[in-house]
């Protein structure tokens, strides 16, 4: 038999089993929402003020970026990175770098940030550079002509298979 019950947020009556009458005080989770709104459900674990989390690193830190072994620089709080060869390149030109362009390498290794070995370029002329490269190129071709051979290959057995039954042989 279940109990009347008032909400403890509006006051509208709600049923409430007997087991759950001790626990029970919200009518919907609307009103539970707004019941919650501001109380601190676990105190002893929240981070305090002050404390930093176990993963914090201090301004002027490096790290290995995961996408090609570049090597990031933090250069303020809280937690904003930049590419340690966009730094050198700014410090050695004295100006940003602009808008769409990139650092290239001259010697290809992404670890050596020497300000000689530093060129700045737009995108598309970087592309224009990478497909000029004979190495690069000769990759390239491969994976294309694996490809397009195994697309074809694919491509002859469906024919095949398709008409399987309808060629005859003239007599």
């Amino acid at each position: 038999m279940a109990v009347l019950k008032p909400c403890a947020i509006c006051g509208n009556l709600m049923l409430a089993r007997p087991s759950l009458v001790a626990r029970k005080r919200y009518c919907s989770k609307r009103c539970a929402r707004r019941g919650w709104s501001g109380q601190r459900r676990s105190p002893d674990t929240e981070f305090k003020k002050g404390c930093r989390p176990q993963t914090w690193v201090p301004v002027g830190s490096e790290s290995v970026a995961t996408n090609g072994g570049y090597i990031k620089v933090k250069v303020a709080e809280p937690n904003v990175w930049r590419l340690r060869s966009h730094l050198v390149w700014e410090k050695t030109h004295g100006r940003p770098l602009p808008e769409g362009w990139i650092i290239r390498r001259r010697d290809g290794d992404p670890r050596n940030d020497a300000p000689e070995n530093l060129v700045a370029m737009p995108r598309s002329q970087h592309l224009l550079k990478t497909l000029e490269d004979p190495e690069i190129l000769a990759r390239s071709r491969r994976r294309v002509s694996r490809a397009a051979l195994a697309r074809w290959q694919e491509y002859r057995e469906s024919q095949e298979s398709q008409y399987d039954g309808y060629y005859w042989e003239a007599a």
